[in-house]
């Protein structure tokens, strides 16, 4: 199992925000991607993990084919921009905006005076179609909720899992995974390893436990991706 831990990657960051970059794929960012980042998985190309500095912004900017999912794990953000503008996500709630055939332009927003924790991946379609459009989810603790990967020209799912201590669940196929807070077990072809949070993960058929509470994003391909959600 290939692991990436907080501990590998230096505290970066723009605007009004610190982050640190797990994954930034070159077929998105060319020879500009960030020392220690992994490559992508499927249609990921970038997932971070960032602080929003009280009353922090990212400041306006667009985006062109490419679908971003926005989990919200503390704290509070107001979107503007073409999407959704002046909404406020809460903690707990994830967003996917999909760019389509003609783009978005947005600015984030942390309104408060204390800081607000969002993990952000940008998953580049296999077809940009359709116009500019988001989702809102918020998923129920204890289940796993599929919140990307059902549309047209996607081959990659996401799933998002707020486990309860002691809660299973298997990844069939190729996986990757960001354990956000918490703890998890993994355990690939009977080797069993110990998570902490903040780690980002990628193996295959992995069978996962979660030790306490904790926030878990698991992908993988479509095509054995049956358990990225509660039937």
């Amino acid at each position: 199992m290939q692991l990436l831990t907080r501990h590998d990657l230096d505290l970066g960051g723009f605007a009004g925000l610190r982050e640190r970059i797990y994954v930034m794929d070159p077929r998105r960012f060319g020879d500009h991607t960030t020392p220690g980042s992994r490559e992508g998985f499927e249609q990921l190309v970038y997932l971070a993990d960032a602080i929003f500095l009280p009353r922090g912004s990212t400041g306006a900017h667009d985006h062109q084919q490419v679908d971003i999912i926005s989990v919200l794990v503390r704290g509070h953000l107001r979107h503007e921009g073409s999407l959704g503008h002046g909404e406020t996500l809460e903690a707990g709630e994830v967003q996917v905006q999909y760019a389509g055939a003609e783009g978005f332009r947005h600015n984030e927003i942390n309104p408060a005076p204390h800081g607000a924790h969002m993990i952000q991946l940008w998953m580049q379609p296999l077809v940009a179609q359709g116009p500019a459009r988001y989702r809102n989810y918020r998923p129920a603790a204890g289940q796993l909720t599929r919140v990307y990967g059902d549309e047209p020209g996607t081959n990659t799912a996401v799933g998002i899992w707020p486990a309860h201590a002691g809660q299973q669940q298997f990844s069939p196929g190729p996986t990757l995974g960001f354990l956000v807070n918490g703890q998890l077990h993994a355990t690939e072809a009977g080797q069993r390893t110990s998570l902490a949070a903040e780690t980002l993960f990628q193996g295959e058929d992995l069978q996962l436990e979660a030790e306490q509470d904790s926030l878990v994003i698991l992908l993988a391909t479509t095509a054995s991706s049956r358990n990225l959600r509660d039937e």
